[in-house]
């Protein structure tokens, strides 16, 4: 049998510790669902550009003194920053909340969620569990991202590294298995006219989703029996 030796100061001590971790923890976790709720309300869109706080509180129809103190957090954890009485998003986050963003905020905020929910049904479920077809998309949205020019720079510096993959992709055909939303595949074939690709997914709310973006795009055809989304 252990026996504790630790004093009853010790066990203060202790037991403060622990309750700084959770402070600390529930500070972000606050944060995050500000921002989530803001996010929804279209903050972070109105705050791609300056705006004072009267304009805040136009848009939102929340109390001028509650505006301020929502931009004091934004601002306290990186999230939005002041300049000449102006708040804007911080450039981290106005990168992450732009239209060509690789993966978007919207979807980063999606996972989150998404791994709080799968993580409290761990603890408390006795079966197994698994994602749905809606979590399983709000992931491969994030591992896959977007189609745009920062991600089309991004793979350009990549296939400058391998100057054998970027040869097979505009001479050959691409198979991607378990393509996800396919955006390495739907990327490469927005960069090279040329390339022929398969792309396959089982997963039917992801396999719709790919097949959206490929249209989106104008490098698809799909067989929806398969779930097999091809570039040209």
């Amino acid at each position: 049998m252990l026996v504790d030796t630790t004093g009853p100061l010790e066990r203060l001590a202790l037991a403060v510790r622990a309750r700084r971790y959770i402070s600390a923890w529930s500070a972000s976790a606050q944060a995050l669902t500000l921002l989530v709720a803001l996010d929804e309300r279209g903050w972070t869109r109105l705050l791609a550009e300056p705006r004072d706080l009267d304009a805040l509180a136009d848009f939102s129809g929340l109390p001028l003194n509650r505006v301020r103190d929502l931009v004091a957090v934004l601002d306290a954890h990186g999230i939005a920053e002041w300049h000449d009485g102006k708040v804007r998003l911080s450039p981290p986050f106005e990168a992450l909340s732009a239209d060509d963003a690789w993966v978007g905020l919207r979807d980063v905020l999606d996972q989150s969620i998404a791994m709080s929910q799968l993580v409290r049904s761990a603890a408390v479920m006795r079966e197994e569990v698994s994602l749905t077809e809606a979590e399983a998309l709000t992931i491969a949205c994030v591992a896959g991202g977007r189609t745009t020019r920062v991600t089309v720079a991004t793979y350009e510096k990549i296939l400058a590294e391998l100057p054998e993959l970027r040869e097979k992709a505009r001479a050959g055909r691409y198979l991607d298995v378990g393509c996800g939303i396919a955006g390495a595949t739907l990327t490469m074939a927005t960069m090279f006219p040329e390339m022929r690709a398969v792309a396959v997914e089982i997963v039917p709310a992801i396999a719709g989703e790919a097949t959206c973006r490929a249209m989106a795009l104008g490098v698809w055809k799909c067989d929806a029996w398969t779930r097999e989304t091809s570039t040209r």
